[in-house]
């Protein structure tokens, strides 16, 4: 029976024998200690790109191009604070929005013709705040509005179907006053 359970024990030719590490603590067999290799970890440090300029784009906003780009020649070249004063004013029917075209005057007011948008100026104020908000986030000091461009979007029908509705698209962009007025001083724009 002895002879049976060594026959066991012995590999067959050709057959790989396996040691547990049961049989090599038993046998006095060391295992070779594993090096660990401890790579330093180098944190790349990635210089964040400043940007000088923010954009806003609205896609069809309703509304006529022609009201909007009166409330954009009021608050074009304006620092944002100072626009989203004059737009709330508007929103209250306070502050009127200089107008050109057959439109009638204003009593009292100082401004040939002009109206109060109020409908238009809630969804500027809501695109200008989004602008100085993108403004902030990327760490853009003192910025003003150099860019407020409306342009005619696609009229879709009423539901009766000859009605058309008016829309427009609008890109709002702002820069740094510095870099602005370091841009412009060649070409003489003061505003």
């Amino acid at each position: 029976m002895a002879n049976k359970q060594m026959e066991n024990n012995i590999p067959k030719e050709g057959a790989v024998a396996e040691i547990t590490p049961e049989q090599k603590a038993k046998a006095g067999i060391a295992e070779p200690e594993k090096k660990e290799e401890k790579k330093k970890e180098t944190k790349k440090v990635q210089q964040k790109v400043k940007k000088t300029e923010v954009v806003v784009n609205a896609q069809s906003v309703q509304g006529s191009v022609k009201t909007a780009s009166a409330i954009c020649r009021m608050i074009r070249y304006k620092p944002l604070e100072k626009a989203i004063e004059e737009l709330e004013l508007v929103a209250k029917q306070k502050k009127v929005v200089k107008m050109k075209g057959e439109i009638p005057h204003k009593k009292g007011v100082g401004i040939m013709a002009g109206r109060y948008p109020h409908k238009l100026a809630k969804e500027f104020l809501v695109l200008v705040k989004s602008l100085k908000s993108n403004a902030d986030s990327h760490d853009v000091e003192n910025p003003i509005i150099v860019e407020a461009i409306p342009n005619k979007a696609y009229l879709p029908f009423g539901r009766m179907g000859k009605v058309r509705r008016k829309r427009f698209h609008l890109r709002l962009k702002a820069m740094e006053k510095k870099l602005w007025y370091a841009q412009n001083k060649k070409t003489g724009v003061k505003k």
